[in-house]
């Protein structure tokens, strides 16, 4: 091996000079080179490293020499051995460039080292100098297989004077045999195919449905031979093919019910609990696919239509009857107005009603007649219920700024109203307000309709970080700013006297104050928007769009933009300028989408746009292009009459170029009310509903249930009462008293009298069913109490089957498809709210309000409630009847002293004394929060 500098290569000679090979060394100044026996050792002589160089040219390790300028390097068949031309040092040095010892050259400048051993004779470098490997002696067998001796050559202590040659014989596998192994040698298995077998159709099998059988060919591998083997192929064959399935390679007479023939409908149809039926005759394989399969056949009445919904069956066919329920022939509805009568409002009530409901005689009918719409707990006035009207000054309205800002000399002025209560917590209370004018501001130059006038023109701004809307003037100065309506931000434009501002999925309408006066949905992401022509115009980005739009958000017109990705817009008093971030272009539009102009944006990403003009834009031409006059906000009573907000818009200035919009807020009278007003109501002729007598309140009477009490019967009896009777102010009232109702002798039972000594089982009391109904499997069943007489009464309490039902049993009763039942009681609680106020005030009324419905199938009397305010306090009611499907709203006023959260509950029938099909319906929660 011969390292070159000035090629920087390591070259690989034969003892005769010829280049064999080379490799590039690992850096170009290298000083000495040996040879360990496997791999390469240089010492460079510039980076002062020693390379450990695999003979491919791989470098196996480095590591730094002992010194700075390594001259040569020799190798003592264990160590390195390298010598250093500037400190004038041997130094040896393991194989993992640990430095061992060191000494100094014999002279000051040393360049060359070698290693001579103690003996030159080195006997071998490699294994195959010492011999070639292979088998020796006889073979012999091992087992079933072919085992002999193997020689191998070893050369120990390679490339040093105490290498020598040696070898190891070691008994192995040389042949493994197939058939077995005689006399050394592996025995032969075939020499011809008759020796392997006699080639044949193997037995019938099942395969795809059809019978097969196999063709065995055999075969000799390697005839005669040491390896040779005896093999077979199985060819499949098919046999018989098989119309309905194969089974232990016999066809089979079916597999599936219709290889038998067809199912099919026979005969009339015919009606059967209410659907229609008729005989099916039905075609099965019996043991399908099997060697045993065989066909039958029978017929069977089964349903053929399900007749579902209101559809009944008739003569063998569904048919939808005129009507199955009274909604089917119209909805119930109160017929004209009400009146006061008896401390109730009482209306005509037209009721719909299905005869021969569900059946092909269904037909509807239709009567009026005059009910009680509600009964009223403090009196009736005017067709309404009445009450305490207000009982502080609060309970009349918030004291608050009312109609438009106006100009008072130059100062901008407004109304405030201020709400009193009169004859606070009585029957006669009523509530009145005053306004007066209060100055909002002072205008520094003038004021007009409401608003500051100077001659400065101002710029306005969005900012997505701080989520403010900027009013600046022309140098930068912030003026103004308030919150945008929502965080997303998009396009700004001034028109038609409004600020317009795009969000995610909004557009807003907004005073130059920040009060939103209007807003619509957006018909996607708008990234430009403009005004013109009375019209807002929006780019949408997402589609491509460009569309004109109403000030109420109503689309007119639409059209693609030019380009796909359209983002400013802005008018120019009949064109549309739009700018496009992907076209990287500025477009001139006519307002239906044509290109009059276009150019390319002097930037490489353009967004915004804006126009500037010497004459300034039209922004109304009559007062219907700022919007449509309307009512506002909630009626109100004043000087006996009905009274509004009334919202008026104008365009001033109109059809020039400094015109602008704008609206005033009015207070106007809505209706005369010829016998006073009441919340905003008309109060009706008072002569018309005064009671005279407590009669002409209601009936007095038993109701409830009965119950024991000391050994005695009580129930409680109503007393119907006319408050101020014959006077204007007359109004119904009732109380409910607990009252013995029969004294019994022994004692009482559940309402009953039971006598201690007894001669018949009826003397005892009358046997009947007691508790709840309930269901066990698709039957109703209950306890039922049967009384005997021995002497002495005593009775037994068993459960009985009440009613087997014909479909289904749920809650106590029997149910049809649609889980209703035939007959039962319900009632439900649907709706439980604050009325008033939304935010309800320490100390101040409060009104809850909820509603109770019958959703039995009967007419109930009597239903009682029970209100649990969550202050530990209770309200009790009674609703004095409930036809099916009706219900009644029921207020009442409370007082929470302290600002906290209460949980208010509502409970109908709280005692139970309604066997209803459905309890859980009775009860509703709230939360109610008091500041």
């Amino acid at each position: 091996w011969n390292s070159d500098y000035g090629t920087d290569k390591i070259y690989k000679l034969d003892n005769n000079g010829s280049v064999i090979g080379s490799i590039d060394a690992p850096n170009s100044d290298i000083s000495g080179l040996t040879f360990d026996g496997n791999y390469l050792w240089a010492c460079d002589y510039q980076d002062d490293i020693i390379y450990k160089i695999f003979t491919n040219g791989t470098i196996a390790d480095s590591f730094d020499t002992p010194y700075y300028y390594p001259r040569d390097i020799t190798f003592d068949g264990s160590f390195l051995w390298n010598i250093d031309s500037d400190n004038g040092r041997i130094y040896r040095i393991s194989t993992n460039g640990g430095f061992l010892e060191n000494f100094n050259a014999p002279s000051v400048a040393p360049n060359g080292l070698s290693w001579q051993p103690k003996s030159s004779v080195i006997e071998c470098y490699l294994n195959s100098e010492c011999g070639t490997d292979g088998w020796i002696g006889n073979a012999s067998c091992n087992g079933n297989d072919v085992w002999q001796d193997y020689r191998n050559y070893i050369c120990y202590n390679p490339i040093t004077n105490s290498s020598y040659c040696n070898y190891t014989d070691t008994y192995e596998l040389k042949e493994s045999c197939l058939n077995g192994c005689t006399n050394g040698t592996c025995n032969i298995e075939c020499y011809n195919e008759s020796d392997c077998g006699i080639d044949v159709y193997d037995s019938p099998y099942c395969s795809a449905g059809d019978v097969y059988n196999d063709y065995i060919n055999y075969t000799c591998n390697n005839v005669g031979a040491s390896n040779a083997s005896c093999s077979n192929t199985a060819t499949p064959n098919l046999n018989k093919t098989c119309s309905y399935g194969c089974d232990l390679g016999v066809c089979v007479n079916c597999s599936l019910d219709n290889d038998c023939g067809t199912d099919v409908w026979v005969g009339p149809e015919y009606c059967s609990n209410e659907d229609v039926w008729q005989i099916y005759g039905n075609y099965t394989c019996l043991d399908p696919g099997t060697i045993n399969a065989s066909c039958d056949y029978n017929e069977s009445s089964m349903m053929k239509e399900d007749c579902t919904g209101n559809d009944i069956c008739y003569n063998g066919s569904c048919i939808t009857p005129n009507c199955t329920f009274d909604s089917d022939c119209g909805n119930d509805t109160w017929v004209g107005s009400g009146y006061c009568s008896n401390n109730a409002i009482w209306q005509i009530y037209g009721n719909y009603t299905c005869l021969n409901d569900g059946t092909i005689n269904a037909n509807c009918g239709y009567n009026e007649k005059i009910i009680i719409k509600e009964n009223c707990s403090d009196g009736c006035f005017g067709g309404k219920c009445m009450g305490v009207i207000c009982e502080k000054d609060s309970d009349c309205g918030t004291e608050r700024y009312i109609g438009e800002k106006y100009c008072s000399g130059s100062n901008i002025v407004q109304k405030y109203r201020n709400y009193n209560c009169f004859s606070p917590g009585t029957n006669n209370s009523y509530c009145n307000h005053t306004e007066y004018e209060i100055t909002r501001d002072s205008c520094s130059i003038s004021c007009e309709d409401g608003y500051c006038i100077d001659s400065a023109s101002y710029i306005w701004n969005t900012n997505s970080n701080s989520n403010k809307i900027y009013r600046l003037t022309l140098n930068g100065t912030v003026v103004d700013s308030f919150d945008r309506p929502k965080f997303f931000n998009g396009g700004i434009a001034w028109g038609g006297g409004y600020l317009w501002h795009i969000t995610y999925d909004k557009t807003y309408k907004m005073t130059v104050d920040g009060v939103v006066v209007d807003s619509f949905d957006s018909p996607g992401d708008f990234f430009g928007l403009a005004w013109g022509e009375g019209y807002l115009w929006g780019s949408y980005y997402n589609d491509a769009k460009i569309y004109k739009m109403t000030a109420d958000g109503t689309i007119i017109d639409s059209f693609d933009s030019p380009g796909d990705q359209p983002r400013g817009l802005v008018w120019d008093e009949g064109y549309l300028w739009n700018v496009d971030s992907n076209e990287n272009k500025i477009y001139k539009l006519a307002t239906d989408g044509t290109i009059i102009d276009s150019f390319d944006s002097p930037g490489l990403s353009p967004r915004g746009l804006a126009f500037e003009s010497n004459s300034k834009i039209i922004n109304c031409y009559l007062d219907s292009d700022c919007g449509i006059d309307s009512w506002i906000g909630n009626r109100y009573c004043e000087s006996g009459d009905i009274k509004q907000e009334y919202k008026e818009y104008r365009c001033y200035n109109a059809g020039a170029n400094n015109s602008y919009c704008h609206y005033h807020i009015i207070d106007k009278k809505r209706k005369h009310c010829e016998f006073g007003c009441s919340q905003g109501i008309c109060l009706g002729n008072p002569s018309n509903y005064t009671c005279s007598e407590d009669s002409d309140c209601g009936t007095d009477r038993w109701i409830g249930n009965l119950w024991c009490e000391s050994g005695d019967i009580y129930q409680n009896y109503r007393t119907w009462i006319c408050n101020n009777a014959s006077t204007s102010d007359a109004h119904c009232g009732y109380k409910d008293d607990v009252i013995l109702k029969e004294e019994c002798n022994s004692t009482c039972i559940d309402g009953e009298c039971v006598a201690d000594v007894c001669i018949n089982d009826s003397d005892c009391g009358k046997d009947s069913y007691i508790e709840t109904p309930y269901c066990t499997g698709n039957d109703v069943y209950q306890v039922y109490r049967t009384w005997s007489c021995a002497g002495t009464c005593s009775y037994s309490d068993n459960i009985q089957l009440k009613e087997g039902c014909a479909v289904a049993c749920s809650n106590g009763i029997c149910v049809d498809y649609d889980g209703k039942g035939d007959s039962g009681d319900d009632i439900e609680i649907n709706h439980f709210v604050v009325q008033y106020p939304q935010i309800p005030v320490a100390g101040n009324f409060t009104v809850l309000a909820f509603n109770i419905e019958n959703t039995g199938n009967a007419t109930l009397n009597d239903v009682e409630w029970r209100l649990d305010t969550g202050g530990g306090s209770a309200i009790y009611g009674t609703v004095s009847k409930l036809d099916p499907g009706k219900g009644v709203v029921v207020a009442r006023k409370i007082t929470y002293p302290d600002a906290r959260t209460y949980y208010p509950k509502i409970d109908a029938d709280p005692d139970g004394k309604i066997a209803e099909f459905d309890e859980s319906n009775n009860k509703r929660e709230l939360v109610v929060v008091v500041s």
